[in-house]
């Protein structure tokens, strides 16, 4: 029986990663490049698939380039955070949910 809660934080981190790639508006391949991944395994996250090698690394990468931290990518969903809902104001390095969208 799959983990329902490691379901949702994997289609949650896929969303995120999607949407990050959108919203600063990278090809694929600069998103691959700077998450450390291949495009292949790109076009799998992309497809809420999970590639076979992937690691946690994919974590650390994504906070050093959006300074988000792992929770949030894997229990949020970004284009759902406005920093005024209660519900979406956990508190991070630099703020809010959405205090790191809007620095984004």
């Amino acid at each position: 029986m799959e983990n329902t809660s490691s379901k949702t934080a994997f289609e949650n981190l896929s969303h995120n990663i999607i949407w990050l790639r959108k919203h600063h508006g990278y090809s694929k391949r600069k998103m691959a490049e700077l998450l450390g991944i291949g495009l292949w395994s790109l076009n799998r996250l992309e497809r809420f698939e999970i590639p076979p090698k992937l690691t946690v690394d994919i974590l650390y990468w994504l906070h050093q380039q959006f300074r988000l931290l792992p929770h949030i990518l894997l229990t949020q969903r970004l284009d759902a955070a406005d920093g005024t809902d209660k519900k979406n104001s956990h508190s991070a390095a630099s703020g809010t949910v959405g205090d790191q969208i809007q620095n984004l």
